[in-house]
């Protein structure tokens, strides 16, 4: 499963030079912590991260030679403030679909004026 998703995902995506470990392919690198409840007994060490891995899991990303994140931290991207803007958006259309459907019932403890949780 773990092959088949690499090497047919780069290829859905158009890129044919990449899924698989050849010379002359762009190679990507990613590093997992295994030392977690969830992953043992860690039997098959693919099977196991690809049943009960969770995003967490990865420590550290490489794409063609270039880090993305180490140590957890996204290294290219300003995750904070893509974190709030995703949330305000994400509030607004809650806001959105109360106010066109007030027939739905709120959260508790949300109020779609302030967008409060």
């Amino acid at each position: 499963m773990f092959a088949w998703v690499t090497h047919h995902g780069y290829g859905a995506l158009g890129i044919d030079d990449s899924g698989w470990l050849a010379p002359g392919n762009r190679a990507d690198l990613i590093m997992i912590d295994l030392h977690r409840a969830h992953l043992v007994p860690l039997l098959r060490v693919v099977s196991c991260f690809v049943h009960q891995g969770q995003a967490r899991d990865v420590d550290a990303v490489m794409v063609d030679g270039r880090w993305l994140m180490r140590d957890g931290v996204l290294l290219t991207i300003a995750e904070a403030s893509i974190v709030r803007e995703a949330d305000r958006i994400g509030r607004a259309a809650w806001r959105r679909l109360f106010a066109e459907r007030p027939a739905l019932t709120l959260p508790t403890g949300w109020h779609p004026v302030t967008c409060e949780r």
